[in-house]
């Protein structure tokens, strides 16, 4: 199934198409700065990323950061 299909990816594929490391996107899903869905328990549940979210969350922190410099996530 290609990316276009698919409705979410892992967080290891959000951030490679991101351009992140897969650390730093943890780190933003902890400080609830990137939308994610829990599948599972809410310790332990797979952590997924809707791909029509998460080009709408990155088209919101390009609008809101033009022209500055972007660390760590906002």
């Amino acid at each position: 199934m290609s990316q276009q299909e698919q409705l979410c990816v892992s967080l290891r594929e959000a951030a490679e198409l991101i351009g992140i490391s897969p650390r730093l996107l943890w780190q933003l899903v902890k400080e609830g700065k990137v939308p994610f869905v829990r599948i599972g328990s809410t310790t332990r549940g797979r952590i997924l990323f809707p791909l029509d979210v998460l080009r709408q969350w990155l088209s919101e922190q390009s609008q809101g950061n033009r022209g500055k410099v972007v660390e760590n996530g906002g």
